[in-house]
């Protein structure tokens, strides 16, 4: 067989798919303006984000970065407070929080303590925080340290401060992060959380320390009434840093002296 018979078929197949690509090249642009709405449809499905949902989704991590900041710093003062007496704690505690009320009250007053402040204190409080007038949650949280840690037993002050840091974050990532009723003010997810962490925290320090059980009668009372003021800020319109460990520690302290237990 000769090479142009060999030829001759592959070049007639070539030609047959070049004109029915043609073809389908005439028919694609026969109905040019249907495909061109279904693509703007497309595109715009595809390109369109859910700008609702981006936002809720940043938020969440700004929430839970400034949430781990905060559990940090207040993990430092009960923390310490297990290696150290009271007197030498409130060595640290008492300076310390007299200097975060002076940089929480001057802030705003002049400049560079307000970007000293800022720098220290600006990965825990919320931009909101950071430029209001009033005290910041650094300041309330500098005059419950002061409060608790001088009047308060060891033990006490130790478990208030912790259920402040731990408790209270994970009422706020909960309550973000979850659907639920409104329980006061708050979700009824993020209050279950603080309460059955707080408890929890309760029975780590009563069991480390050998408590009896008019600790955990009356702690349970007072993780209770915690609980309902972190969920109903406007009760005393404080900020929580000050009330969570306030309340805590007042009623434990105030039923340990009524029943004269040694906690």
């Amino acid at each position: 067989m000769k090479l142009s018979e060999k030829i001759s078929p592959i070049y007639q197949q070539i030609v047959s798919y070049i004109k029915l690509t043609i073809q389908k090249f005439k028919d694609l642009f026969a109905h040019k303006e249907e495909i061109i709405e279904s693509a703007k449809e497309a595109i715009a499905i595809k390109v369109r984000p859910d700008f609702s949902t981006l936002i809720k989704s940043s938020d969440l991590k700004q929430e839970a970065l400034r949430k781990l900041f905060h559990i940090i710093t207040i993990m430092i003062l009960p923390v310490t407070y297990i290696f150290l007496s009271k007197h030498d704690m409130l060595k640290i505690v008492v300076p310390l929080s007299f200097i975060i009320l002076a940089l929480d009250y001057y802030r705003h007053r002049i400049a560079i303590i307000g970007k000293i402040f800022h720098f220290i204190f600006g990965h825990i409080l919320r931009e909101k925080e950071m430029e209001q007038n009033g005290w910041t949650g650094a300041g309330y949280m500098a005059m419950s340290a002061l409060i608790v840690f001088t009047i308060c037993p060891k033990i006490i002050t130790i478990a208030a401060f912790s259920i402040l840091a731990v408790s209270d974050c994970l009422a706020a990532l909960v309550g973000k992060t979850m659907t639920s009723k409104e329980f006061f003010e708050k979700s009824t997810a993020g209050s279950i959380a603080f309460g059955i962490s707080a408890f929890l925290i309760l029975i780590i320090c009563g069991i480390s320390t050998s408590q009896g059980f008019g600790y955990y009668l009356f702690g349970v009372f007072a993780v209770l009434a915690t609980t309902i003021i972190e969920a109903r800020p406007s009760f005393f319109e404080v900020d929580d840093n000050f009330t969570v460990p306030m309340m805590f520690a007042t009623i434990m302290t105030f039923f340990g002296w009524v029943w004269n237990l040694n906690y």
